[in-house]
């Protein structure tokens, strides 16, 4: 599964992020964590940093079966494949992966 694009995070706080790329400490790869009682969207799935930073949510059109992967008990992760400044905006390509034993 590859979500194509996912816009959504400040300029401020990307900022942030983008200078932890560029310092090589991490961020290449993230964490996922479902919001099942997220009250704007029942398959809300959060996505953060290694550090546990929270970025922001996948995009709705994308997110109902990771959800329900997730809801089954399978590991997903997304590895960042390029970062663009949209205005105040970053833009965040991400693939997603499984992880299944």
């Amino acid at each position: 599964m590859k979500p194509s694009i996912w816009p959504g995070i400040s300029s401020k706080r990307g900022l942030k992020v983008r200078r932890t790329i560029a310092s090589g400490s991490g961020t290449a790869a993230g964490g996922l964590r479902r919001e099942p009682h997220n009250r704007h969207d029942k398959f809300a799935i959060e996505v953060l940093t290694l550090e546990g930073h929270k970025l922001g949510y996948i995009p709705r059109q994308y997110n109902e079966i990771p959800a329900r992967l997730m809801d089954a008990g399978k590991r997903l992760f997304v590895k960042m494949e390029s970062l663009k400044k949209r205005g105040r905006w970053l833009e965040i390509r991400l693939s997603l992966y499984m992880e299944d034993y």
